[in-house]
């Protein structure tokens, strides 16, 4: 196992700078997804970790050993790094067992050693009886776990993961999440995930990187970014996230405050040293607005839409007719153009930060 640590790197393609400052530190076998929208520079920093771009400045480190930076560039192949490509990256004339002991025949191990080694990690991915099968032979999930033999078999300390789940079918991912999940556990290799799938980060990670514009927005445990994000970015982008303008915010110190919300007194969570503020911006889910029969926001509702044990209900809210989004349980006796009343039972009060800063 392998600690990364990456400090104020920075990458640029001709004028357009793709990583501004990241810095990473990342524990001895640790689960790390980085998530963010297309474009935001995640690839661009695997890349950069794997060892197949330079970096501008900045350093990276894996263990003790320095990587990138301070004029250094230790190639890909000798920083003994497992990469899990989106495209199964497989030779597709050799046979399953043949690319997974590919890389220790490279290595110099032994025959006989190599082919134990093989049919070890083979028999951990469930793959035992395909060894002699050709990569075309193979459904999509098959191909994975052997890009995951293949890194197993090189005892890897650090693992990238390059949208691994992106060509396969929905119904496929479920499955190979809990195979991430159950590498992991066996091979204690540290590793490093790149997604755009936040389903995927959240239900794998120990932690996530939430990447914007080439800078690190927030890196967190899954729920921190759930229920605290740092800032209007990450609230919109995790959980269907919703803002909302709040006035006469007054914290209590103990991480809470109470504040009017459509002109209704609620009480939300907060950071334990807010100070008070006559405006500022709330963020909450879909499952924290409620309907109520005393009281509350006056709302129409615009459309329904049935999701199995729920119902997603889009508001039309307070005088501005300000769009709202609330989960009800199904089955709910409402109906499009209904006036109803909703209350918000929880939300968080973000910091006031500008969307620049970043917390990391």
């Amino acid at each position: 196992m392998s600690a990364i640590e990456i400090k104020a790197v920075g990458k640029s393609f001709g004028k357009t700078e793709v990583l501004r400052g990241i810095s990473l530190s990342i524990h001895s076998g640790e689960f790390v997804a980085v998530l963010g929208p297309s474009g935001c520079g995640k690839t661009t920093l695997l890349r950069a970790l794997a060892g197949f771009e330079p970096v501008d400045r900045g350093t990276i480190h894996i263990g003790n050993a320095l990587l990138s930076g301070e004029g250094n560039h230790i190639p890909p192949e000798e920083r003994g790094i497992g990469v899990v490509f989106q495209s199964y990256a497989l030779w597709p004339h050799m046979s399953v067992a043949g690319n997974v002991s590919y890389g220790l025949r490279v290595k110099g191990i032994a025959r006989k050693e190599r082919e134990a080694r093989t049919a070890k990690v083979l028999e951990l991915v469930g793959l035992s009886e395909f060894a002699e099968r050709r990569p075309a032979a193979l459904s999509g999930g098959q191909r994975q776990r052997v890009a995951l033999a293949r890194c197993l078999a090189m005892d890897a300390g650090v693992v990238l993961l390059d949208e691994p789940l992106a060509n396969l079918d929905v119904h496929l991912r479920g499955e190979m999440e809990e195979e991430f999940s159950r590498f992991h556990r066996e091979s204690r290799a540290t590793m490093f995930y790149i997604t755009h799938d936040q389903s995927e980060a959240l239900a794998l990670a120990d932690r996530v990187a939430v990447m914007d514009r080439g800078m690190i927005s927030q890196f967190a445990s899954p729920a921190e970014l759930y229920s605290r994000p740092a800032n209007e970015m990450v609230a919109t982008f995790i959980g269907e996230g919703q803002l909302g303008a709040i006035e006469d915010f007054q914290p209590d110190r103990s991480g809470f405050g109470f504040a009017r919300f459509f002109g209704e007194p609620v009480r939300l969570r907060c950071h334990p040293s807010a100070i008070a503020r006559s405006s500022a911006r709330v963020t909450f889910h879909p499952g924290d607005l409620r309907l109520t029969e005393t009281g509350g926001i006056a709302a129409t509702i615009r459309r329904i839409t049935y999701r199995g044990d729920i119902l997603r209900v889009e508001l039309s809210a307070g005088p501005h007719h300000q769009t709202l989004f609330m989960n009800v349980p199904a089955p709910a006796c409402i109906e499009s153009g209904q006036r109803v009343a909703v209350t918000l039972a929880d939300g968080w009060v973000l910091p006031d930060l500008t969307p620049e800063e970043t917390l990391v």
